[in-house]
């Protein structure tokens, strides 16, 4: 969708109007500032105007404790957080509409209070500097900024505490800013996210949401950062799209919606689930976006660990998957658990792989036992049976066995006849004989009518019979896991 990406304001010694509203009167500005938007080749896309008002005159206001209306402003450089860090504690900002205004320059209301309820920057812009309400105070009414747009500005409401009403985003577009709402107390009333916009990050740490329902629905965010999060109630993700999802020491109680939810990166790490991810495996290639973790740079809680190695970084996989698999197993999608299971113990195996050959000089040594010795265990734990979960692997490695030790036991036959006794030598062809001598031994049957007479196949038939008996348990069990689940 085309939007635009410069602007011009003009100036104009001229009135602006303002008119009436069921709750405020028409207001008269002596001056005019005209804005003129522009695309990406100049073109002109909209054309607003707005009542100039000068920031001394906002803060006079505020000083009289007077209700301000910004609606239709254009403001400068509005800082009354530099008038609030004189007083004690917070200071009442008596502000309920600034719908389509113009800050520009940044707006800072740190330490404010805004006691009046409803507050609303429905479809106002924010434009060339920071817009920051830290250590702000909401009162229970309804916050909106509804299709409010944020240009070339960063957003805080760290350490905010709002009220008991609807918070509203919906619609609103950062462009590439970021939204911070560290160690911010959300009270019992619904959060909305919905269609919000933003090539930035948008921050959680240590925010305390009670028992509000968080909605993302359409959103398109390019990072999205949960963390130190004690307890979430419902979010939802809904046909939302991300560059990168991160959960850091969460706690759910309830279900996570991800229909149709795009992430090029996932990781779920040091969480305590007791609700639900509403994920497939498959449907939302949680496989990729595992994975894609190994590739990034370190998260921002992790950028003083200088442990954050190889190693971690597939652990951090693992743990991922690990909680995945416990969510599929509680919602009865065994499939997607068999799935994340296979994930987490391949990375888990790989993070081991890494804590022995990296780190201290003496553990280059390593590297010469370290692959042969987990490439085994893959072979023998992963790829035969997907570590219990796939019983047709098993099966697979079955029939290969029994062929290969048949083609190795017709060789063996081609060119020593001798190499086989018994009583039913002679009613087969080398190949009969080969294939029939390779199942009664995997299968350990043992008739005795045909057998080994060299010392290297008496060992290939001890090896085989081995395999036999391993593959048929291997498979055994995964056969009665995937029945008796």
């Amino acid at each position: 969708m085309a939007e635009w990406t410069n602007y011009r304001k003009t100036f104009l010694d001229e009135p602006f109007i303002r008119e009436a509203t069921d709750d405020w009167p028409e207001t008269i500005f002596e001056k005019t500032v005209r804005v003129v938007f522009l695309d990406d080749n100049e073109r002109i896309f909209e054309t607003n105007d707005y009542g100039l008002v000068h920031p001394i005159d906002v803060l006079k206001e505020i000083n009289a404790e007077n209700e301000i209306n910004l609606s239709k402003c254009y403001v400068e450089g509005l800082d009354i957080g530099f008038k609030l860090s004189f007083v004690k504690g917070l200071d009442p900002v008596y502000i309920r509409h600034a719908e389509k205004a113009f800050f520009d320059k940044g707006v800072n209301f740190d330490n404010a209070e805004f006691p009046m309820g409803d507050l609303s920057f429905s479809n106002t812009l924010f434009t060339e500097g920071d817009v920051s309400f830290s250590s702000a105070k909401f009162g229970d009414g309804n916050i909106s900024f509804n299709h409010t747009h944020f240009f070339k500005c960063n957003i805080r409401f760290n350490h905010c505490q709002f009220g008991k009403g609807k918070i509203n985003f919906q619609g609103a577009n950062l462009r590439i800013g970021n939204l911070d709402f560290s160690a911010t107390r959300f009270n019992e009333g619904e959060i909305y996210f919905m269609e919000l916009q933003t090539g930035g990050t948008i921050l959680f740490h240590g925010a305390s949401f009670n028992d509000s329902d968080i909605t993302f629905v359409r959103s398109r965010i390019n990072t999205i950062l949960f963390d130190s999060i004690s307890h979430f109630r419902s979010l939802d993700f809904t046909r939302c799209s991300f560059a990168t999802i991160r959960f850091n020491e969460c706690s759910f109680t309830d279900v996570i919606e991800c229909n149709d939810l795009n992430t090029s990166v996932l990781e779920i790490n040091e969480c305590i689930n007791n609700g639900t991810f509403n994920l497939r495996w498959e449907k939302h290639r949680l496989k990729s976006a595992i994975n894609a973790l190994i590739d990034q740079d370190k998260p921002y809680y992790e950028l003083n660990n200088e442990l954050y190695t190889e190693s971690n970084r597939h652990l951090r996989a693992a743990n991922t998957a690990l909680l995945l698999k416990e969510n599929f197993r509680k919602m009865g999608r065994y499939d997607d658990e068999d799935s994340a299971y296979v994930f987490y113990r391949n990375h888990q195996l790989l993070s081991s792989f890494w804590t022995h050959v990296s780190g201290k000089w003496y553990k280059r040594f390593n590297w010469l036992w370290a692959p042969i010795w987990y490439g085994l265990k893959w072979i023998v734990l992963g790829l035969i049976s997907g570590y219990g979960t796939k019983p047709f692997n098993a099966i697979i490695s079955m029939i290969v066995t029994w062929f290969g030790f048949g083609a190795f036991y017709f060789w063996r036959m081609e060119y020593c006849e001798e190499c086989f006794k018994g009583p039913s030598i002679h009613e087969m062809s080398n190949l009969g004989k080969a294939a029939f001598h390779s199942a009664i031994t995997f299968l350990t049957i043992g008739y005795g009518d045909i057998y080994p007479s060299s010392q290297a196949l008496r060992i290939a038939s001890g090896l085989e019979g081995f395999l036999g008996l391993f593959l048929m348990a291997v498979f055994t069990v995964s056969f009665m896991r995937k029945v008796l689940r």
